[in-house]
């Protein structure tokens, strides 16, 4: 699958050293330097059939964050970004819809890769939708078979899950993503499916009959083929942490023989409206092209989504977009000042704290009093194209 375009990165007067991050799935802060070899970075990407929503591009946005600091250490950082257009609500929709499932997703993802160049978000390098991997996602299932971490139930293909008892909680988050603890005969409550045979169109196939691949395999056939290593980040938003991650890691380590996934689990933390999490389930969805419609700007809305913790869940109302409004036309009135404050402490502090878990709510704190105190007219710096560039080249923000 093509990428949206490449953006230009300027460089900057900062040295990106020691970042530290919140590993999810631990629970502990990773403190690491980036390796001198190629690290590959993986954020989990849409099911494509419907718009881009806030809660979509907050992940997305923060992710990209983290990808251009990365990419800062001038280490050499490959992202691969999966599309996931084999999933029964993509059919479903495009059923609905009396709808050819290719086109709906085609469409969708168009709209989506629109929407991340409005916002600045990187391309990744590898782009690839599910249905451009099952050569390799079949073989990667018949190595699981082969070494004994599947097994037939019925016709399908379960992998066994590599844990003790479920709690209810596991049990019931299980249910709800896609799951089928209840299934009778299985080996484990949470063993989930690899393949499931199945009639209904579409289906595709295979040495175990015609079908369709499960959820976690997909994603990881899809790094197992193009990173080939263990990541240095996986990525996604808090929702995925159980089941999709949890499995995604034991399916690797099982069908490789690396001892995890990744180094670090990234989540995002969910968005919320209107009291609730914004989810398509509940139609609580605020879209990024009907914001933009109705006259804000994309870096408008990138700014007011960086304006929150990517680890603590928030919630979207009109006045935190109006605040970034403000601040973000403060920032571009004082970027044009031949005089500034102090650019070149201000974009240290920016990437000491960018460096510290990601936090980005204080970074544009201190990026709002440089403005200020440059538009006071007290400036006697010409630093504007310091923070110009360290902007753009680390929070993505653009004039």
């Amino acid at each position: 699958m093509k990428s949206w375009p490449e953006l230009d990165i300027p460089a900057i007067p900062v040295t990106v050293g020691e970042i530290s991050l919140l590993d999810a799935l631990s629970g502990e802060v990773r403190r690491f330097i980036v390796p001198s070899d190629t690290s590959y970075i993986y954020v989990c990407g849409i099911t494509p059939y419907d718009s881009t929503h806030i809660g979509h591009a907050t992940t997305y946005v923060f992710f990209d964050v983290l990808h251009r600091l990365l990419r800062a250490t001038q280490k050499p950082i490959v992202m691969i970004e999966n599309i996931t257009d084999i999933d029964d609500p993509l059919f479903k929709k495009a059923k609905e819809l009396g709808r050819d499932w290719q086109e709906l997703a085609s469409e969708q993802v168009s709209r989506f890769s629109k929407d991340m160049t409005l916002l600045r978000v990187l391309p990744p390098q590898n782009f690839i939708a599910v249905s451009e991997s099952m050569d390799a996602l079949l073989l990667h299932i018949q190595e699981l078979i082969q070494n004994g971490a599947a097994y037939f139930l019925d016709g399908d293909v379960y992998f066994k899950y590599q844990g003790s008892m479920a709690t209810e909680d596991e049990m019931r988050i299980f249910k709800e993503r896609g799951g089928d603890p209840e299934r009778s005969n299985k080996l484990h409550p949470l063993d989930s499916v690899l393949w499931k045979v199945t009639e209904e169109s579409p289906n595709f196939p295979s040495p175990w009959g015609a079908g369709r691949p499960g959820w976690h395999i997909e994603c990881v056939s899809i790094i197992e083929k193009f990173a080939q290593k263990s990541l240095l980040v996986q990525g996604g938003g808090s929702d995925l942490k159980f089941p999709h991650h949890t499995m995604s890691h034991q399916q690797f380590c099982k069908l490789t023989s690396h001892s995890q996934l990744a180094h670090v689990y990234f989540h995002v933390a969910m968005v919320m409206y209107q009291g609730e999490k914004m989810s398509k389930s509940l139609g609580n969805l605020v879209f990024v092209d009907e914001l933009l419609h109705q006259g804000a700007s994309a870096m408008e809305i990138r700014y007011a989504i960086l304006m929150q913790d990517y680890n603590l869940e928030w919630e979207w109302k009109s006045n935190i977009l109006e605040e970034a409004r403000i601040r973000y036309a403060r920032l571009i009135a004082a970027l044009s000042c031949e005089n500034t404050a102090d650019g070149e402490n201000t974009v240290q502090e920016i990437v000491k704290l960018l460096c510290d878990n990601l936090n980005t709510p204080a970074s544009l704190d201190i990026l709002d009093q440089w403005a200020k105190n440059t538009l006071s007219g007290s400036g006697k710096h010409s630093h504007a194209g310091v923070v110009a560039r360290t902007v753009d080249a680390l929070l993505g923000i653009g004039a």
